[in-house]
């Protein structure tokens, strides 16, 4: 008997030992999958901006998705922000979009799916059909319904699609990019991030010049195209910049201050934000592309507060700048001799 058992553990020792190392393997594998570290975005400190732009209650839905898509979660406010301003505005866009975060119908149930565009929310709205086909949406609250109008739904399914073309391409930039097909969109949305950290946005590549307190405040060039003083008969309050390529580029601003005023200006300056510094001192940023920095936000310099424009009385998309001291216009050229010298174009 002593000898059979003999026999019959020597035959399963070589069976044993495979099974340990089988089992060491798949646990060390295990280990090293577990302690794989994926980007932690919880503890990202907001700007006075931020913390003054973003409505508090979808701070934790931006954290959540965020985390489980591995999609830092300003990248999703700032889309948020971009796309409905924080669902102050969820009507269907001119191109179909929907929902609090903007999707195609057919991005959110799957371009695979036949007539996708036409497919009643009954279909659009099915997590099993979207999962079959391969859409983006999620049913995030596990209500059953993957709904565009869902504010969970609609940031976990912007997370989801971010994160899967962030897979495919590994750059933030053409992720964003992919997600609305618009250089100027991306830099909107970096913008807003970066302020939203109290960062500061490169643009093309171009870091944003600080001087001491000051700062450029057009990134992407530096190329006057008229000067402070008579021109026209009349007299130019400040001083325009352009580099060509313009429209929707970021406008930073030059001092830190408090917004105390953006709004469409009937004066012939179109979106224009004011910011008023210490010192007396005014700036004035004319013809953005649209609404800029809201009233009452205290920005640092370098902020993103608008982008660049063709409104009100305008030839072309530009940034009009002036500095007023003690509500006077004065040439802007002496605050901005670190970056474009003291001598006018002639």
């Amino acid at each position: 008997m002593k000898k059979t058992l003999l026999i019959i553990s020597l035959l399963l020792s070589p069976f044993i030992l495979m099974l340990v190392s089988i089992a060491v393997i798949i646990g060390i594998t295990l280990l090293i999958l577990m302690s794989e570290e994926k980007p932690n975005y919880e503890n990202i400190t907001l700007s006075e901006f931020g913390e003054n732009e973003i409505p508090s209650e979808f701070i934790p839905i931006y954290q959540e998705a965020g985390e489980k898509y591995a999609v830092n979660w300003l990248i999703l406010a700032a889309i948020h922000r971009v796309e409905t301003n924080f669902s102050t505005n969820v009507n269907t866009s001119s191109a179909g979009a929907i929902g609090h975060t903007q999707f195609l119908v057919c991005t959110w149930l799957s371009w695979n799916y036949p007539s996708c565009s036409t497919a009643s929310r009954a279909i659009y709205t099915n997590p099993e059909i979207i999962s079959k086909y391969g859409g983006y949406g999620v049913d995030a609250n596990g209500d059953g319904i993957a709904d565009p109008y869902n504010i969970e739904d609609a940031i976990h399914s912007t997370a989801n699609l971010i994160s899967h073309n962030l897979s495919m391409i590994n750059d933030i930039r053409q992720a964003i990019f992919a997600y609305n097909h618009a250089e100027w969109y991306v830099n909107e949305v970096l913008g807003f991030a970066e302020a939203f950290s109290g960062g500061y946005i490169p643009v093309d590549g171009r870091i944003i010049e600080i001087d001491g307190e000051t700062a450029w405040m057009v990134p992407h060039t530096k190329n006057i195209t008229s000067e402070y003083g008579e021109r026209w008969g009349t007299q130019h309050k400040g001083i325009d910049i352009a580099g060509g390529g313009d429209l929707g580029k970021p406008i930073l601003a030059f001092m830190a201050g408090e917004v105390i005023y953006s709004q469409w200006n009937t004066g012939g300056y179109g979106y224009l934000v004011i910011i008023e510094h210490e010192n007396n001192l005014k700036t004035y940023y004319a013809h953005l592309q649209k609404q800029g920095i809201k009233k009452g936000t205290k920005v640092k310099a370098g902020q993103v507060i608008g982008y660049m424009g063709s409104t009100g009385n305008s030839t072309g998309p530009h940034l009009h700048f002036e500095i007023r001291k003690a509500d006077t216009p004065v040439n802007p050229r002496p605050y901005l001799a670190h970056w474009i010298g003291t001598e006018p174009i002639k």
